[in-house]
């Protein structure tokens, strides 16, 4: 039994080691798109929170062998719902917010197994109806 959760964690390391390498090096194309229209169309703050999140994951990325993997899902989940959540915020439900915090509930799942699921679907439909009332009710939150 004890072998079964040791090979489960170590596919779970190897799992977020890679999609980390791979978001960093893909994430440059929507740093470089973010930046480009920050430039020509006025810069917005959702953008200056994907540029901050991308070197968070350029820093994870640099140094995930000497950081535990407990830290380094919890950044990855965590940059997921705030993007979820801003985008939310300042583009409404017709943005990447809806998308962003289903995967958040994915990625929750994934890495801390399905009690965190369950609790990661539950913030995720508390913020989506949090935001989506205050925005029928003309409030922004």
């Amino acid at each position: 039994m004890n072998k079964g959760l040791d090979l489960m964690n170590e596919i779970r390391e190897r799992q977020l080691t890679r999609g980390i390498r791979y978001a960093a090096v893909l994430g440059i194309l929507p740093l470089i798109f973010s930046v480009s229209r920050a430039y020509y169309a006025g810069w917005h703050s959702v953008m200056s929170l994907q540029i901050v999140f991308y070197c968070l994951i350029m820093v994870t990325a640099i140094f995930s062998r000497s950081l535990p993997f407990i830290v380094k899902a919890s950044i990855i989940v965590a940059i997921t719902y705030i993007l979820g959540l801003s985008s939310l915020i300042s583009w409404g439900l017709l943005a990447f917010g809806v998308t962003t915090l289903f995967l958040f509930c994915i990625l929750s799942t994934m890495l801390f197994g399905t009690r965190a699921g369950i609790i990661s679907a539950s913030i995720s439909t508390l913020t989506i109806a949090v935001v989506g009332f205050a925005n029928v009710n003309g409030k922004r939150p």
